[in-house]
């Protein structure tokens, strides 16, 4: 999926893409804790302000690039597919997973399917609340916090995170790749 915040002279709108999967498309999931305030159990929707926070974060990632990832095999063709095609695309539960009773075989094969959507995803970025509300300043300090952070103690949410090729964790003024750290 693919969503696009934009101002025009009316306010706020929203466009979104839903693209099919194949193999080899490059997207971010979202890992998080539902009573976060980025659920909901009777529509898949969001208020404008968190999709619009979402793309902030897409946006943040794709700028994540370093030197480093650069030097890393493998990183370089990445780097270049990443460069030519922006990570844009995007997985949420929320919005993905169908919640109208009507499609529930469809619910039911989409969370049968979790692992493998957050497995293929390019990168795993996990909101946590507390996370977000602690800047990130030192290393060592952001590591303890999410060891003991609501995300970490959900068996679903950790299995996002072990299931992640590249793991960011979101703070208040800086995302933390975690296994780069």
């Amino acid at each position: 999926m693919e969503v696009k915040v934009a101002e025009d002279g009316s306010g706020k709108t929203v466009a979104f893409k839903a693209e099919p999967f194949e193999q080899g498309t490059s997207y971010v999931s979202f890992s998080r804790v539902w009573s976060d305030g980025l659920g909901n159990s009777t529509h898949n929707q969001l208020p404008i302000y968190q999709l619009s926070r979402l793309q902030g974060m897409l946006q943040e990632l794709n700028q994540l690039s370093s030197a480093l990832d650069l030097l890393n095999k493998g990183h370089v063709r990445r780097l270049w597919n990443r460069l030519a095609k922006k990570l844009t695309l995007f997985w949420m539960d929320t919005l993905c997973i169908p919640v109208d009773k009507q499609y529930k075989s469809q619910r039911s094969r989409a969370i049968s399917m979790m692992k493998d959507t957050y497995g293929s995803a390019n990168q795993v970025l996990v909101l946590d609340a507390e996370l977000a509300a602690y800047s990130l300043d030192d290393v060592a300090d952001a590591m303890m916090r999410i060891s003991l952070s609501s995300w970490m103690r959900r068996l679903w949410t950790l299995q996002e995170g072990v299931l992640a090729r590249r793991l960011h964790v979101k703070f208040s003024n800086d995302t933390l790749d975690v296994l780069a750290a």
